[in-house]
């Protein structure tokens, strides 16, 4: 029997994020009250020639130095030796540093990267101001130092059981120190940056590692000084408990669907607040509350030239409100924007991302396609034309416009897979995210769309549109 919590499964938030600290950016996901349109970032930096901090003040960490002392963090994260990769940080933190450190060493690192990418001084007024020090030195008892300088940093980390590193950028702060007590690393120790931006799971809270044939469920327990509760700690267990139960069968229907070309273990982050989950995915209070889970990582290539990989942040209000298989349907939802993302080259039509990804997610499971597609239904019996959403219905700020939003483009997928077949649909999806030749110019995209949907779809994509409208028009009737 058709479930009623999976009317919102597949409604979603915006691609749009920042690569700071945690090597994580927003790519897609799914939520109650939905938000907006796929978008593309990627780290930037400064080419080789671009001019940094110790070539216009003497004074200032060379390239070098911070590089160095990025490799001796990198290393001693690598082997899960917290005591060495906290000791390139200042006195006054290090045990501090050192205490989160040991929660990644014990769940386990299996690839670490730190590539300095810039190094730029920081304005000492509003870095005191922040920080409530206003000293810069390194030996000032107890208390935090203040940078004078900051870097940035892009990070690729691969947890234990995950298939790919997830990348991104982080930033953090440097001073001299009193006593010269980074080894190797000069007089320059690290400190925390004023805004290090996304953090890592550890950094939140105690972390344990389920892990399964297809990937590594983390669950992350925030502490009582952070809103975090026993109470929201057993629920993070028995939610992350379910997702390692289903993270086999997910990943199976993925692959069954979309192809096995995507890394062989995904990691599943689940978080014990609302809060903690929205800063793993860098957005805030509000629009956490308004997650279930969705799909965050780097959307380019590591440094060293390889794709980066995705994982997926599980929110534990909106997800633990779910029932069990609708918790399955929003897991394998989010599988696909990871299987997907491995190897999209291009930009893509909202609809076809969010609306394959429900497709495939709700394929074969006995649900009822018209009360899934309820909100759309009662938008047209009321005068409204269907309409192919744009990225402007998906970024909409009204929860009834992203529910009409995101089950149109589930209809036009679902609507073309009963004409041709999910597997059409599928090459049509590959054919737009991995063109052959040059890059396509954005711009092209309609072109692109039509001309796929002629190679696989069996008609012009204007056919296909209006075979769509005429099924919505007609109440889905000979949907089953």
């Amino acid at each position: 029997m058709p479930d009623a919590s999976l009317s919102v499964v597949g409604s979603g938030l915006p691609r749009r994020g920042v690569l700071t600290a945690g090597a994580l950016a927003l790519l897609a996901g799914c939520s109650r009250t939905g938000a907006g349109p796929e978008t593309r970032t990627t780290p930037s930096g400064p080419t080789s020639s671009a001019t940094t901090a110790a070539e216009v003040d003497p004074d200032a960490p060379t390239r070098a130095q911070v590089a160095a002392l990025l490799t001796r963090r990198a290393d001693g994260l690598r082997r899960g030796d917290a005591a060495a990769s906290s000791a390139v940080y200042a006195a006054a933190v290090r045990e501090a540093v050192a205490a989160v450190d040991a929660r990644a060493a014990a769940l386990g690192l299996a690839e670490v990267d730190l590539t300095l990418l810039d190094v730029r001084p920081v304005d000492a007024s509003a870095a005191g101001a922040a920080s409530g020090n206003t000293s810069g030195a390194a030996g000032d008892g107890e208390r935090t130092p203040v940078p004078t300088h900051e870097a940035a940093v892009a990070t690729a980390v691969r947890i234990t059981g995950e298939g790919r590193a997830a990348g991104g950028t982080q930033r953090v702060g440097l001073v001299r120190s009193a006593g010269g007590d980074a080894e190797g690393g000069g007089d320059w120790v690290l400190v925390p940056a004023v805004e290090p931006g996304v953090p890592q799971p550890w950094e939140l809270g105690d972390v344990e590692a389920r892990r399964v044939d297809t990937g590594v469920v983390v669950r992350v327990a925030v502490g009582a000084e952070d809103g975090g509760t026993a109470e929201a700690t057993d629920r993070a267990d028995q939610l992350s408990a379910n997702v390692a139960e289903d993270l086999p069968d997910a990943t199976a229907r993925v692959r069954r669907h979309w192809g096995t070309d995507w890394p062989d273990g995904t990691a599943v982050v689940v978080c014990s607040t609302p809060v903690a989950a929205g800063r793993l995915a860098g957005v805030d209070a509000e629009r956490a509350l308004a997650l279930d889970a969705l799909a965050v990582g780097l959307d380019g290539t590591l440094p060293g030239g390889g794709p980066a990989g995705v994982r997926v942040v599980v929110q534990p209000s909106g997800f633990g409100a779910l029932s069990r298989l609708g918790q399955q349907v929003t897991l394998t939802h989010e599988l696909v924007h990871v299987a997907a993302r491995a190897g999209t080259t291009a930009s893509l039509p909202v609809w076809l991302v969010e609306g394959y990804a429900d497709h495939v997610a709700r394929l074969d499971r006995g649900l009822d396609p018209r009360r899934l597609a309820v909100a759309l239904l009662d938008a047209v019996a009321a005068g409204r034309s269907p309409e192919v959403p744009d990225e402007t219905a998906y970024a909409s700020t009204d929860p009834a416009e992203l529910q009409i939003a995101y089950a149109s483009g589930w209809t036009l997928v679902t609507s073309a897979a009963r004409a041709v077949g999910t597997p059409a649909v599928t090459a049509f999806y590959r054919d737009l995210a991995r063109p052959t030749g040059p890059a396509p110019d954005p711009a092209d995209l309609p072109d692109r769309v039509d001309a796929a949907a002629r190679r696989h779809l069996g008609a012009s994509f204007a056919e296909v549109r209006d075979r769509w409208v005429a099924e919505v028009r007609g109440g889905l009737a000979d949907w089953t």
